[in-house]
């Protein structure tokens, strides 16, 4: 729910030429959930990274380290990887939360190798 909004929120302004119920199924309340639903704790799948050493979360708290991970300014595409080990690597720099936190002198590191590169 949340990965499309990142991409897509952009276009959920009022000067959008798109309309706003195109991005309605991205939004809880789509799905019928209340505000007191958001605080659910759900048992978290082995498969995800996101509760870090936390096997369980409320809903909103899911939905933020969602948010976190694949709705800022850096996307990621994986899924077309067949090595399933490449892709959990990937999955879990992205998804755990605090790995993707970088110092200044990190940040400008990475920004040199990436120049390099090209």
């Amino acid at each position: 729910m949340s990965v499309g909004f990142a991409v897509l929120f952009c276009f959920a302004c009022p000067s959008s030429p798109f309309p706003i119920h195109v991005f309605a199924c991205l939004l809880p309340g789509f799905y019928g959930l209340e505000e007191a639903d958001l605080d659910k704790v759900f048992r978290l799948p082995t498969t995800t990274f996101i509760g870090g050493s936390e096997s369980a979360l409320p809903l909103r708290e899911i939905i933020r380290r969602l948010e976190m991970a694949y709705c800022q300014h850096i996307g990621v595409e994986f899924m077309f990887i067949n090595d399933l080990q490449q892709c959990q690597w990937i999955r879990e720099k992205f998804e755990k939360p605090g790995e993707m936190q970088f110092t200044l002198d990190e940040k400008r590191t990475l920004l040199a190798r990436m120049v390099r590169s090209t």
